[in-house]
């Protein structure tokens, strides 16, 4: 369901771009980036998987370049307590009984108001979230700024203000692909440790190191046939914009360097993706909390009290 459709009957769209830089298409569907078209010497190349109308947004499925909140990722069996009071959410995984990506009505699904900041490099989106919309507690404040900095990179800053103690994890689903197969695409991830899952994807509560396992991605490794859903804990132990991860297609040299202040980073092959894609047409990269963080009280807190303010940044910067 999409709240508050647009009369048209499609999302509003804005651009943000610099000089000879990047080219930015948003949405106001979902505070969605529908592209990021980065100048290499060969032309410009979009980045991202994108849908080839904007009128096909209204029906995604795959969280097609959204922000996602007000909690992202899995929240097992769609409940969670917080101040010895239980809360009950969408459980829109039908097989697994989980809550992904906060439900039905989550912010992939809401119609934030698109405003270019008074230059061609920046946007900010807005929404509000009610008291109990999707099951979380609080009125919910959130602001997402798009900006373009240093020519090529993309930054993203999240903001959240809510009245009461309620849970927080925002990211973005972008699907990358460099303009080629992510198969031949070349990955690094700085993390030396990643939460392990059960059979309906839910981490176990572990955090086991990546050394000797298919998912030590400490130095550069072709993806090639390797699938990920998985969470890495990143080696950011102050909550500072630190490089996270590389991503890097060798046929035309176009490299994402991923920063972000989050302390981990969802990598996902998108094996799921299906018409009008085809499976693993791209990667997800989705810096954020660890998933059902409310229920592993070993994982970083995602609690945010009222009064308080969430504030999280990520950095997409390409080169060529």
């Amino acid at each position: 369901m999409v709240i508050g459709r647009h009369e048209s009957g499609e999302p509003e769209t804005a651009t943000i771009r610099t000089p000879g830089g990047l080219n930015v298409k948003l949405l106001s569907l979902g505070a969605a980036i529908a592209s990021i078209r980065v100048p290499t010497g060969d032309g410009p190349v979009d980045a991202i998987l994108s849908y080839p109308r904007l009128r096909d947004y209204l029906e995604d499925r795959y969280f097609m370049g959204s922000t996602i909140g007000p909690y992202a990722n899995r929240i097992g069996h769609g409940r969670f307590a917080l101040d010895n009071r239980e809360y009950l959410l969408s459980r829109n995984e039908s097989v697994t009984g989980h809550c992904l990506h906060s439900g039905e009505t989550g912010l992939h699904r809401q119609c934030f108001d698109l405003q270019l900041d008074g230059n061609d490099a920046r946007a900010t989106c807005r929404t509000v979230l009610p008291d109990g919309a999707g099951g979380f507690p609080g009125r919910r404040e959130i602001v997402v700024i798009y900006e373009i900095v240093n020519d090529l990179g993309l930054s993203i800053d999240f903001h959240v203000a809510t009245d009461k103690n309620t849970v927080v994890n925002l990211t973005n689903h972008a699907y990358f692909n460099l303009g080629g197969r992510i198969e031949d695409l070349e990955i690094s991830v700085r993390s030396d440790a990643y939460t392990p899952v059960d059979h309906s994807n839910l981490p176990t509560g572990e955090v086991r190191p990546v050394a000797g396992s298919p998912f030590d991605l400490r130095t550069p490794a072709r993806i090639g046939d390797r699938a990920f859903d998985h969470n890495f804990a990143l080696n950011n132990r102050r909550d500072e914009l630190q490089r996270a991860a590389t991503l890097r297609n060798p046929a035309n040299n176009l490299q994402l360097d991923l920063f972000t202040t989050q302390p981990g980073l969802q990598v996902y092959s998108g094996d799921n993706l299906a018409a009008p894609f085809t499976s693993r047409q791209g990667l997800c990269l989705e810096a954020q909390g660890f998933p059902d963080a409310p229920n592993k009280p070993g994982f970083p807190s995602a609690r945010l009290a009222a009064g308080q303010r969430y504030r999280q940044r990520t950095v997409y910067a390409f080169s060529s």
